[in-house]
């Protein structure tokens, strides 16, 4: 079809003026298509743009045509080689069928921006493949094969362009990395302390043994001590006893670096640091002399033990769900329209998980998942399709839900014993995390982050997104364009002065309940108690617990529930009715009822070493909740009760002046105890005092390392200038301390937010770090405080009963918000479970509803 008619119509003026030739840097768009998953595998190939660089697949291009006009486009063609297998055999049999194909190598790194997350092994690599090109006409589709010297100098010179491009979906994302590539050098490995008590290493790995348990694996070196110990826990049930943590906290929290013995060789070790500013794998230049100290040469060292990066690579692995059982059972795979997963991009689990469970309700399902909808996104939306938010909901919602994506494998292939199949089931969001995660400074890396906190992002996205298309309109939002409506509800804060017993009312809009676990409402005491004294008995033994047999606290959702709305004490409560602080009484209940119930159980939480902890706990949840029958709904329409007498607000004629602070509340005094122990070290008073000042008296382990990063400041040596009290001068409250917001900072949070959490919390660090841990902090997009929209014009909330059926869950596995795995669970409307985890989607015969983390009804 690459006639002489062809090259003439290429050349005619029209069609010369729909060439455009990609400039250096120009953003082209030449892996997937823009309205759908459809790539160059994909049947007809994919189709990119000569004019507008943007690359559709053959069910959408003449979508484009008719938008655009644009009629010439390059088309890409991918397609697997046929070549011989590792022994020369051929791939194919005599009557040309393909042979079963050779299970594929094990995964040897983690990967970003890698279909299931892994690199090295997991699938064909690029030259396993081979792609032809041509240049096509619209709307007839004559095609010239492409190079070809006799086509126009500016279509030859475009369409090189394009195929010399990047792509702007590839340089958007990571491509890969190694789990210890980002190790940063520990701040205390080059002053670090060595305790010369006589301890020395045998170079032999059969005499080591944890001091504790003596257990033989997983074994930690402390460079301080000389002390070894066994690891963390691991969330599969592996790992330790954590007596090498143990063993850091008892000697004061001093001896923060630890070396995993098993790894160490001439190239390095994995070396972990305990320090809540680090609590992370480091990096230790003096390893070699550090580990000298104790007998022990490095170049004499072999590596015995699995490296961190390679037992997290082991338990990824590992959670192959083609075999995952529940109760000996083989889980059943689904295909078909809403059976389709998402693929792990790397540490993308979370993102997947609040997706499936999202789409699940009709809310998100009617505005995003239809072909109508994608249709119109594309019409409304601009050039550039990655930058349009409809767009890149509705082609990820049309993908999950229309079945595209997932087909049964066919006979004979890798896909028929569990595997992707030709092609591939499932689709690939890179597009969409993109542009979800730009402006983000979590989401937009390739570290594995909270579920709840991207539900929270993802609501915030849809809210702007929605409100910016509808004030175009000029519509109102409904929850037919706008489902972040049936997802949120007014709740309503009531304070009593217990002095006075007047009170204050605040109403605010939340889109989620975020419940406490009460474990003293545990069902099984009796039963927990057993267990953990059968357990202590084994581990003093040596041996590991049985996953199998572990007995979690079971404590019921409704409890759950019942601690949100009770009352709770705050003291220090500056009372506008007595000018003086005291005690108030704070509950809180809720002022509609949403179409959306979504649940968060706050399970992490900010543990005594400043490290956030998952409670191991399971609940008993109902999958009918009546919420009317738990007292969680105020009275009326909310407000002042008849009968009650209302706070003054703050600088109101009725308000009662409040009594000026002492001398010592406006100008904080250090802890004596802390300046000694500075002092005794050597250091000069006055650094003393202003280290303590500087971490809030906390102790002296945060003010030394204060002092240490702090010990080459122009002022350190200056006079403590007091702080001028609340209300005087300038008044309002104190600005938070530089250290405790970098310390917040340290944690993972942006430094908006974690300023927001210290004024909330009257800069107190440990309440402000829990209150973040507990999606307790809220801000809106931009940043500014919630507080600042209060002079937005009011959203349509829906309400309605309060009863619920349970819809989606998503679970969290693992000890920590930044490791594990999420997954999700769907509730069918014939009451099965549908597992999705990533791209594999099973059939479930025992959905562990008890240990969700966060769950989505919907109104019955």
């Amino acid at each position: 079809r690459g006639g002489q008619g062809n090259m003439d119509r290429l050349r005619g003026p029209l069609l010369m003026e729909r060439v455009r030739i990609p400039a250096a840097g120009a953003r082209v768009y030449k892996q997937e298509c823009a309205l759908s998953f459809d790539d160059a595998e994909s049947p007809g190939g994919l189709f990119v743009d000569l004019a507008s660089h943007v690359a559709f697949g053959r069910r959408y291009v003449e979508a484009n045509l008719a938008k655009t006009g644009n009629p010439v486009y390059l088309r890409i063609t991918r397609t697997l080689k046929e070549k011989k297998d590792d022994a020369g055999d051929d791939t194919r049999a005599s009557d040309g069928q393909p042979l079963q194909k050779k299970p594929a190598p094990s995964p040897t790194v983690l990967g970003v921006g890698v279909d299931g997350g892994f690199g090295g092994g997991t699938g064909p690599g690029e030259d396993d493949y081979e792609e032809s090109y041509a240049v096509v006409v619209l709307p007839e589709f004559e095609e010239v094969p492409f190079p070809n010297a006799a086509l126009p100098e500016r279509v030859i010179e475009a369409a090189n362009g394009v195929l010399a491009a990047a792509g702007a979906e590839r340089t958007a994302a990571v491509d890969a990395f190694v789990a210890d590539e980002e190790r940063k050098v520990s701040k205390y490995a080059e002053s670090l302390e060595q305790l010369d008590n006589g301890v020395k290493i045998s170079p032999d790995p059969t005499t080591w043994k944890c001091e504790e348990s003596g257990m033989t694996e997983n074994l930690w070196l402390n460079l301080s001590t000389g002390h070894i110990g066994s690891g963390r826990r691991n969330w599969d049930g592996s790992g330790g006893t954590g007596a090498a943590l143990t063993h850091y906290e008892a000697t004061g929290s001093k001896y923060p670096l630890a070396v995993k013995l098993g790894t160490i060789t001439p190239e390095g070790a994995d070396v972990f640091s305990y320090a809540p500013d680090e609590n992370d794998l480091v990096e230790d230049p003096h390893l070699a002399k550090h580990l000298a100290h104790w007998g022990i040469d490095v170049m004499q060292m072999t590596k015995t033990d699995k490296s961190m990066a390679e037992l997290e690579l082991d338990m990824n692995v590992a959670f192959d769900f083609s075999k995952l059982t529940e109760e000996g059972k083989v889980l059943e795979p689904l295909y078909g329209p809403g059976f389709t997963g998402m693929k792990n991009l790397g540490n993308s689990c979370y993102m997947a998980s609040v997706i499936q469970a999202m789409f699940a309700t009709e809310a998100f399902a009617t505005r995003y998942g239809s072909a109508e909808a994608l249709r119109a996104a594309f019409e409304a939306a601009p050039s550039d399709p990655s930058a349009d938010f409809a767009l890149q909901m509705c082609k990820l919602g049309h993908g999950l839900l229309s079945g595209d994506y997932s087909k049964p494998p066919a006979e004979g292939t890798a896909g028929a014993e569990g595997g992707d199949g030709p092609g591939g089931n499932g689709v690939s969001p890179r597009a969409f995390k993109n542009f979800a995660g730009a402006g983000h400074a979590e989401f937009s890396t390739g570290r594995q982050q909270d579920a709840f906190e991207f539900y929270q992002w993802l609501l915030q996205l849809v809210e702007r997104g929605e409100h910016a298309r509808a004030s175009s309109s000029g519509a109102q939002a409904t929850t037919a364009t706008d489902p972040s409506l049936a997802s949120s509800f007014k709740v309503e804060e009531r304070t009593q002065c217990e002095a006075s017993g007047k009170v204050r009312y605040v109403s605010r809009e939340e889109n989620a309940l975020s419940v406490p676990v009460p474990l003293e409402a545990a069902v099984n005491k009796a039963e927990v108690a057993a267990f953990e004294e059968h357990k202590a008995a084994v581990e003093a033994a040596g041996q590991k617990v049985d996953a199998a047999t572990v007995v979690r606290p079971k404590v019921p959702l409704t409890a759950c529930l019942a601690a949100m709305v009770g009352q709770e004490r705050v003291d220090g409560f500056m009372s506008t009715a007595t000018g003086k602080r005291g005690v108030a009484l704070k509950s809180m209940s809720m002022l509609s009822y949403p179409d959306t119930l979504v649940i968060h159980v706050k399970k992490f939480v900010v543990g005594d070493n400043w490290v956030p902890t998952k409670l191991d706990v399971e609940l008993d949840v109902p999958e009918e909740l009546d919420l009317g029958t738990l007292g969680v709904r105020s009275p009326g329409d909310g407000g002042v009760r008849p009968g009650e007498e209302a706070l003054p607000e703050e600088g109101s004629a009725d308000a009662v002046a409040f009594e000026a602070a002492p001398a010592a509340a406006a100008a904080p005094q250090a802890d004596p105890s802390i300046v000694a122990q500075l002092a005794s070290m050597g250091f000069p008073e006055i650094r003393c005092q202003k280290a303590a000042l500087a971490t809030q008296n906390s102790n002296a382990d945060m003010a030394m390392n204060w002092l240490l990063e702090h010990m080459d400041d122009p002022d350190i040596d200056a006079p403590i200038v007091p702080a001028a009290p609340a209300g005087a001068g300038g008044g309002g409250k104190p600005e938070p301390p530089a250290e405790s917001v970098e310390m917040l900072v340290a944690m993972g949070f942006d430094a908006p937010l974690a300023r927001r959490a210290l004024e909330q919390c009257d800069n107190n660090i440990e309440r402000a770090a829990d209150a973040l841990f507990n999606g307790a902090v809220s801000m809106d997009i931009d940043g500014g405080a919630d507080a600042a929209a209060s002079s937005a014009p009011a959203r349509a909330l829906t309400d309605g009963a309060g009863k619920y059926r349970l819809r989606a869950m998503c679970s969290h596995m693992g000890s920590s918000v930044h490791a594990g795995h999420y997954v999700a669970h769907r509730r069918e409307p014939d009451g099965s479970y549908t597992l999705l985890n990533d791209n594999k989607v099973m059939k479930s015969q025992s959905p562990p509803l008890g240990l969700g983390y966060v769950y989505v009804y919907t109104r019955a």
